[in-house]
């Protein structure tokens, strides 16, 4: 059976700077099986399959997600500082 294919967006961000790259896929393809033929360390270096997250419009999607023609696939880094934390911190220093 043939699939038709389509393109879907990647987008990350590191240092303030947004990049993008498009992929062209086949229908019925999931996230787990795109990272493993994709390479995607040749467009994100800093990709570690356990800790990297991966959404969609926003929304964090699992491995087994199929991709639909249109998706922008994002890619979450780890918060370099916890954000309540820093409002904590930021509330005691006004006092």
């Amino acid at each position: 059976m043939s699939y038709p294919n389509f393109e879907i967006d990647i987008y990350y961000i590191k240092s303030k700077k947004l990049y993008k790259k498009k992929y062209l896929i086949r229908e019925n393809l999931t996230l787990n099986y795109f990272l493993k033929t994709a390479n995607i360390k040749n467009f994100y270096s800093d990709y570690n399959k356990n800790e990297t997250k991966f959404g969609v419009f926003g929304k964090i999607i699992s491995n087994n997600y199929i991709f639909k023609k249109g998706d922008r696939i994002e890619i979450y880094q780890q918060a370099l500082k916890d954000p309540k934390k820093s409002r904590k911190r930021k509330v005691l220093n006004k006092k």
